[in-house]
């Protein structure tokens, strides 16, 4: 017996999350301008997570 997953294109952003975002990529940019980090050094993923209905 199967049954469609519920699909969601979206995330709801709060603006405690906003907040947080906005200083995480803050924190990230500037470590790309002091050398601190580099970007060739990321793996990008393409996440999905499913869960049963």
């Amino acid at each position: 017996n199967m049954h469609p997953y519920k699909i969601i294109s979206h995330q709801s952003l709060i603006e405690r999350t906003m907040t947080k975002r906005v200083e995480f990529c803050k924190t990230i940019n500037k470590m790309f301008e002091d050398g601190d980090l580099d970007e060739k050094l990321i793996i990008y993923t393409d996440e999905a997570h499913f869960w049963p209905n």
